[in-house]
């Protein structure tokens, strides 16, 4: 009866060991490797539970001897777990199953070293199959998935999505197999050398830190330097609206300077009755008259020149402006928030656009009432919307961090205490935005 009850232990044991190596194996691929994955509460619990039964089936099913479909149906699980869990880039995100298990399996032969340090190995028992449990051995896969539960729960979502490149995942293999062998190597010194033992423990363990530290910074330099190619690019974009705004208005300045002395001429012409002179004369004129980048009037000037400097591109793309209302409300705005809101929406309704083969559009409308001005801009779309709560995840395969503008778009918006909502329905990306107008 007792023999019956360990066997039972032991077979419960490692069924949650095998759960705990499907949640760990997610979590370090989006911790480590930068994959965006769902890792929120209830799916995980989802699919914990979900391989928890099936697991315990499997073991009440299939006979001892076929114990071997089993492990495999382990794997087959993870894999299919990963891929469910995995929002973009699948693919990708399956050849890093490897190196995410290799990671996660030198980290726990360092808990298991750390053990041996402070001597917890001696609390133990030997199962059936001649195996030692220890406390470690039992804590390790739960103290695993604690650690890194809050490390992504209280570091930046935007740092964490960032991911590794193809050189640095090598490199990280590389360590997590040496590590691995380094902590072998070290556990059978005990007892001959104390000293180097302690020793080679503490350095295994300060690389560890070291390389979870490197990690984190690789994935916060690598954010913020895409992070300012955007702003680049944001700024470029309003650099050249204020310096087509400025040669239009120099332009209107020295038209309006020599406009009296024009004036002056024609009227002359006209008292000596030279009307076809006159008329010439006042051709030549019209033709030097500067009309400036504008091709809309939204009854905002800023908005006029942002939509006329991106017409151009509109026009080569074939899409096709729609405007209904009036923008002036958006003079409340600084200059520069202004310019990024609009910017960022027109870009990403061009972007969007470009996947669509017919019927290209892009369809602004707005309206005041009492208290409030309402905007809202749809284009054709594609793709499927994606969030991770509340951020939108950018369905763009390049390795720039996209959804970067939409969050500014965001920011700009809670600026002047206003509201927006970005939704995709029957086929259409529709950004809608409330702002107070008292």
């Amino acid at each position: 009866m007792g023999t019956d009850m360990t066997e039972i232990i032991q077979t419960a044991f490692q069924i949650l060991c095998n759960v705990f190596v499907v949640l760990n194996t997610i979590l370090v691929l989006k911790f480590v490797y930068g994959r965006d994955m769902r890792c929120d509460a209830k799916t995980l619990a989802v699919t914990g539970v979900t391989f928890l039964l099936a697991d315990v089936l499997l073991t009440l099913i299939v006979p001892e001897e076929y114990r071997w479909v089993a492990e495999i149906s382990i794997y087959v699980f993870l894999f299919s777990a990963v891929l469910f869990m995995a929002r973009s880039r699948r693919v990708v995100t399956l050849i890093l199953v490897i190196p995410a298990i290799l990671f996660y399996i030198q980290t726990a032969s360092i808990f298991l070293t750390l053990e041996m340090l402070a001597d917890l190995e001696r609390i133990h028992t030997i199962t059936a199959d001649g195996k030692m449990i220890t406390p470690m051995y039992v804590l390790c896969d739960p103290l695993c998935f604690v650690i890194l539960l809050f490390l992504i729960r209280h570091t930046d979502k935007r740092i964490q999505i960032t991911s590794l490149g193809g050189i640095e995942v090598i490199i990280l293999m590389i360590f997590s197999a040496v590590a691995y062998y380094a902590a072998g190597v070290i556990q059978t010194i005990k007892g001959t050398n104390n000293f180097h033992f302690v020793l080679a423990v503490l350095i295994l363990l300060a690389f560890e830190i070291l390389i979870l530290y490197a990690i984190y910074h690789r994935k916060r330099s690598g954010y913020y330097r895409r992070l300012s190619q955007e702003y680049k690019k944001q700024f470029e974009t309003e650099y050249n609206f204020f310096k087509d705004y400025k040669a239009t208005q120099e332009d209107t300045i020295r038209f309006r300077h020599d406009w009296k002395n024009h004036m002056l001429l024609l009227r002359e012409m006209l008292a000596k009755g030279d009307y076809s002179k006159a008329e010439n004369y006042f051709g030549k004129l019209s033709e030097n008259t500067p009309e400036g980048v504008k091709h809309l009037a939204t009854g905002n000037e800023l908005a006029d020149m942002i939509i006329g400097i991106k017409s151009e591109q509109m026009e080569e793309e074939d899409i096709v402006l729609h405007f209904k209302g009036n923008l002036k409300e958006l003079n409340v705005m600084e200059h520069v928030d202004c310019c990024i809101l609009l910017s960022n929406l027109t870009d990403n309704a061009i972007e969007a656009n470009k996947k669509i083969k017919d019927s290209r559009y892009i369809a602004i409308m707005s309206r005041k009432t009492e208290n409030h001005f309402y905007m809202e801009m749809r284009n054709p779309f594609e793709d499927e919307l994606q969030k991770d709560g509340e951020r939108i995840i950018s369905t763009k395969k390049s390795k720039i961090p996209h959804g970067i503008g939409l969050e500014n778009i965001k920011a700009i918006v809670q600026k002047y205490q206003g509201e927006c909502r970005i939704i995709a329905e029957n086929g259409e990306f529709v950004f809608q935005m409330l702002l107070p107008t008292e």
